[in-house]
């Protein structure tokens, strides 16, 4: 079995008594709820989906608090006869980057044994748990003076959110394409959610395409992907709505249109 604790602790103003407002705490823990519902699943499955339902093999429990700020747990078990390959490590990495995209945050990219197992569903899994985790950030909203932290339960933080994370689901979608070059880094054709490195953001960044986008241009995001993965020069351009967050953090890219960079 693979076995996982996460813990999420409420810190400051009210939760420093052991105690938070009982709409905007349930508001929250439902959303953690939601959010670590569709990982967990995303992650024995390797699919992502957008709803939570329970599925064979994985099972999530509410775990007792303790007193001390507002602690709330929950427990994860997924069953390896089902799902073999998975592992402790790798599902906090998952939760980690998941919970940092879905604000915006900057960071490494998954990689190694968790890339591979979600290569087809990790950004599609992204935008499933933005609604979730942003029901988490309620009573921060409600309270700035309130801090989430998600932690595994032996103490290691996953994430701290706070009244500027809240601030990140504000989005701004540009109404103008804005070219971009890069070479796709993954992609699932079904879901048309992928991923590309930029020279210029020095990072890969998450992208969607058009759902009236031609057979044509698809396949230019496939070719870019295979020869990104044979280690050959692969960079297409984009065109893209930006999806820009707080502070102008560039967050993601509605494709309109792929083209071949000019000769």
């Amino acid at each position: 079995m693979t076995e996982v604790r996460i813990k999420s602790v409420f810190k400051g103003s009210d939760a420093d008594y052991g105690r938070i407002d009982l709409y905007d705490g349930s508001e929250s823990l439902t959303g953690l709820s939601r959010a670590m519902t569709l990982i967990a699943r995303a992650y024995a499955t390797r699919k992502a989906v957008s709803r939570t339902f329970q599925i064979k093999g994985v099972k999530l429990f509410r775990e007792a608090p303790r007193y001390g700020s507002f602690i709330d747990g929950i427990r994860i078990v997924i069953d390896d006869d089902i799902f073999p390959g998975t592992n402790a490590r790798d599902f906090f990495r998952l939760v980690e980057w998941c919970f940092n995209e879905a604000v915006g945050n900057v960071v490494d990219d998954i990689d190694g044994a968790l890339n591979v197992r979600m290569r087809s569903a990790a950004d599609q899994l992204v935008a499933a748990v933005e609604e979730p985790i942003k029901r988490m950030h309620r009573p921060i909203t409600r309270d700035e003076g309130l801090t989430l932290s998600i932690q595994r339960t032996q103490g290691a933080e996953l994430i701290t959110y706070d009244k500027y994370s809240a601030m990140r689901f504000q989005e701004h979608i540009a109404t103008e394409t804005t070219p971009l070059v890069g070479s796709v880094t993954r992609f699932n054709s079904l879901s048309r959610w992928g991923r590309i490195y930029s020279e210029e953001h020095e990072r890969t960044i998450s992208f969607l395409l058009s759902r009236d986008m031609s057979t044509a241009q698809r396949a230019r995001v496939t070719k870019s992907l295979s020869q990104f993965d044979k280690g050959h020069s692969a960079e297409i351009i984009l065109h893209s709505r930006l999806v820009t967050v707080a502070e102008n953090r560039l967050k993601r890219l509605l494709v309109e249109r792929v083209t071949l960079l000019p000769n």
